[in-house]
């Protein structure tokens, strides 16, 4: 009997402690909402910052003291935002791209260092788009950033986000797709018993034969080559895609 009510005893003192390992991040401490957050975004390409991208950013959803949110003005038929993985957050990010209203929440140009803040944010959910997609040789896809965010069971209302960053492709000059604007004209079948410029062979004279270091039976078809780069029969280089989004507390 004491030997069953110590080995309860044990297990009962494993799952206390175990509990309290996760007793942080399952019990949080209300968010305060009426706490201005702090958005700072960094852009870079190739380890390099990149400056002049404009950014704008929209107030897509409130959130509660509890973590909730609710989308809200012009977003309120979007995606519901809660408890989504990351790639379903892209895809949340790229629907409401298209709901887009007039003015944004604010506005910003990243400098020489790649970094823009926007300070002075209401609690809630906001969506960053780039305003001149490919104008300095990059592109950015939209994303969400939850402001306050929890890391580690803490609240956090100042957030730093560094999105990934892609440079745009174009076809080349001879990639075209428009068509020609000129159809050529059919041309006439040429006669050859009717044409003066054509020098009709005596069948009396012996032709020219093959000379017998060359094989016809081979047929000679030149290499193919890379449409962007002329690299023999090179594939062609995959696009990257975008959507990375690294997000961590600021100081």
């Amino acid at each position: 009997m004491k030997k069953t009510f110590r080995r309860v005893l044990g297990i009962c003192v494993i799952v206390v402690v175990i509990l309290s390992l996760f007793a942080p991040a399952l019990a949080a401490d209300p968010i305060d909402t009426n706490k201005k957050a702090t958005l700072e975004i960094y852009l870079s390409l190739y380890n390099a910052p990149k400056g002049g991208g404009d950014l704008a950013i929209y107030k897509v959803a409130d959130i509660d003291e509890d973590g909730v949110s609710t989308l809200a003005g012009a977003f309120a038929a979007g995606p519901d935002l809660n408890g989504l993985s990351a790639t379903k957050l892209m895809d949340a990010a790229s629907s409401l791209s298209g709901m887009l209203p007039g003015s944004p929440t604010a506005a910003g140009t990243t400098a020489a260092d790649g970094r823009v803040t926007f300070s002075d944010l209401e609690v809630g959910a906001y969506l960053v788009v780039m305003t001149n997609q490919g104008a300095n040789g990059f592109l950015m896809s939209p994303f969400i950033v939850f402001l306050p965010t929890q890391i580690e069971g803490v609240w956090h209302h100042s957030i730093k986000a560094s999105p990934k960053l892609v440079t745009p492709i174009f076809p080349s000059p001879d990639e075209s797709t428009e068509p020609p604007t000129e159809i050529p004209e059919e041309s006439t079948p040429l006669d050859p018993w009717e044409s003066e410029d054509i020098d009709i062979i005596d069948p009396s004279t012996p032709l020219q034969t093959v000379p017998p270091d060359i094989d016809l039976s081979a047929p000679h078809v030149a290499p193919l080559s890379h449409p962007h780069t002329g690299g023999l029969q090179g594939p062609i280089p995959p696009r990257p895609g975008l959507g990375l989004l690294v997000v961590s507390a600021g100081g």
